[in-house]
């Protein structure tokens, strides 16, 4: 049972290096709407050829049926139907909560998972409902000062 949990968390920590990408990881943005931190998420996923435009205006499509926010304070913004090139995660903690539908949130996560990944899915919804429950880590993710900081968070 311990081996198989640890290979579990081994496995987990490799699939959030990858999906997680340096590059797609930001600190202390603030921005005054919900839209706003979308746009500039999928623009950015757009210009790095991860996604097409057909991608940011599904994801605002999604948003628009229902807010992708949550209680704890983070969204999970997505799109209905529009695949992307490749899979991949965009992370945002914001200094200043932005409203975002009826709540406010400080941690975007951006999923752009291709249809064929969609497995994965599961497994990242795994660990998000492990930080977010725990308040203690939840808490330390929004204080986190670099990528490191969230793999070295993401391996403990």
């Amino acid at each position: 049972n311990q081996l198989d949990k640890n290979r579990y968390h081994d496995d987990l920590v490799k699939l959030i290096k990858k999906l997680v990408r340096k590059d797609l990881f930001h600190l202390k943005n603030s921005y005054k709407t919900s839209e706003d931190v979308i746009c500039d998420l999928c623009d950015e996923l757009i210009e790095k050829g991860l996604a097409s435009k057909d991608y940011k205006e599904d994801v605002l499509k999604r948003e628009s049926v229902s807010a992708t926010s949550f209680v704890y304070g983070f969204a999970v913004p997505h799109s209905i139907s529009v695949s992307t090139n490749e899979s991949c995660i965009s992370v945002l903690i914001l200094d200043k909560p932005v409203q975002w539908g009826d709540f406010e949130v400080k941690l975007v996560i951006l999923l752009a998972i291709r249809d064929t990944d969609n497995k994965l899915l599961r497994h990242f919804f795994e660990w998000l409902s492990n930080i977010v429950t725990d308040s203690n880590k939840f808490k330390q993710m929004l204080e986190l000062k670099s990528y490191e900081e969230f793999v070295e968070l993401v391996c403990n």
